[in-house]
């Protein structure tokens, strides 16, 4: 494997709500990551993906400071997930970052984003979605979440449900 030294901008989406900031890197299959959080809002992402191991890296200046120690990050297959705690929770920012130039390889994560005065009907749950590997998880919740089914249900129950079925079908074969 030949490595590339020269860095591209990896593509990152970002949401934020009046606590915390997400940002999903977009490094397919990422070796060697690294990331770094500092207090006072300075983000730094760095692997190695592919072949040819192509270095991408992300090196920027968010909007307001962060808390460090409460912010945490993950690595999926084709992203690295920041969720990053504001030090000051209670407002939106008006930007990501604290430069107002438009930089091409940021853009808006529209499945995250939720409006400033919908915030409190928001379903987004960072360990849900894997937000921490090392938390159970209740099988419940991943299956069957809205449907109102439990994930281990009892077989009596469903049986009933087939023979009721059965009995709404009507009986045609004196029509052949």
């Amino acid at each position: 494997m030949s490595e590339t030294n020269i860095a591209i901008h990896p593509h990152v989406y970002w949401a934020q709500r009046t606590d915390r900031v997400y940002l999903s890197v977009e490094i397919p299959d990422a070796t060697e990551v690294k990331v770094g959080i500092e207090e006072d809002g300075h983000i730094k992402v760095n692997a190695r993906s592919g072949k040819e191991g192509q270095l991408y890296e992300f090196d920027t200046q968010l909007y307001d400071e962060i808390s460090k120690e409460k912010s945490k990050w993950k690595t999926t297959g084709r992203l690295i997930e920041l969720n990053i705690e504001k030090k000051k929770p209670g407002e939106f920012w008006p930007r990501l970052l604290k430069t107002e130039v438009k930089q091409r390889y940021i853009s808006v994560d529209w499945d995250k984003w939720v409006d400033e005065d919908e915030e409190d009907e928001d379903q987004f749950d960072w360990h849900a979605s894997g937000g921490d590997v090392n938390e159970p998880m209740d099988m419940n919740d991943f299956y069957m979440n809205n449907q109102g089914m439990s994930f281990g249900q009892d077989e009596e129950q469903h049986g009933e449900e087939e023979e009721e079925e059965e009995e709404k079908k009507v009986d045609l074969s004196d029509l052949e």
